[in-house]
């Protein structure tokens, strides 16, 4: 009898172990990234404080105002994460909410500097050019003629990781450039501009997320006699897309 019963607890002891294993499965989140050696989550972000891990990379995709726009984010190191945004506009990228088709090159960088618990603070720096009509670059009356502006935007940016699939960021940038319309007796103009952000990213699976992010603020520019330059001050930018971690 004795020997029946230790050769049933025998067999049993791979059903056991199947039934284990199946459980852990389930209890184990299949959508959230894996975590790496860091003070806060290695989750991936392409938009707040928390930076990809090194070697990483995102392919984004977003539209809105001012335009649609393609990103590539890089990951040098796990600590500095550096973009390429092209895209098409059909706003001006400057101040104001003026329509012109155009085209617009960015490179947005991040440099994360603090992390703890759920919270990482970022250092966020984005040099930008782009080109369109006269009237969305500050001159109302020149729609027909070509322009470009430039601008370098700072501030910081810090993401709050609510939830394994789910990251609020907000941060506070100025930036200064300048625009022209290149004609005859014309001159190059500066500009400025402050503005907060704000936004959300949710992780619907491992490698892909969507976003959604708001920039609100104020622009700066030349005061003059007559028609005045950039008449619409109101800084104003609004996206929605999606990224996928190569």
């Amino acid at each position: 009898m004795r020997t029946l019963v230790l050769a049933l607890v025998l067999a049993s002891l791979p059903a056991i172990a199947v039934a284990q294993s199946t459980t852990t499965s389930s209890d184990t989140d299949l959508y959230a990234p894996p975590t790496v050696d860091r003070p806060t989550s290695g989750d991936a972000s392409l938009l707040s404080g928390r930076t990809l891990g090194v070697g990483n990379a995102m392919i984004a995709a977003m539209a809105g105002w001012p335009g649609a726009e393609v990103q590539l984010e890089l990951a040098p190191t796990s600590l500095f994460n550096l973009g390429i945004r092209a895209g098409f506009l059909w706003g001006s990228p400057m101040m104001g909410l003026v329509v012109g088709l155009g085209g617009e090159l960015a490179v947005p960088m991040r440099l994360r500097i603090w992390g703890e618990h759920q919270l990482d603070l970022a250092i966020v720096v984005e040099p930008m050019f782009a080109v369109g009509p006269g009237n969305a670059y500050g001159e109302p009356t020149l729609g027909n003629l070509f322009a470009y502006g430039a601008r370098v935007d700072a501030g910081a940016r810090i993401g709050w990781e609510a939830d394994p699939h789910f990251t609020l960021f907000g941060g506070i940038s100025a930036g200064g450039g300048l625009s022209e319309v290149p004609r005859t007796g014309s001159s190059v103009q500066p500009l400025g501009v402050v503005y907060a952000t704000l936004g959300g990213e949710v992780l619907t699976s491992r490698d892909f997320m969507l976003f959604l992010r708001g920039d609100f603020g104020y622009g700066l520019a030349p005061d003059r006699m007559g028609l005045p330059y950039f008449p619409d001050r109101f800084f104003f930018r609004l996206v929605f897309g999606g990224a996928f971690l190569l």
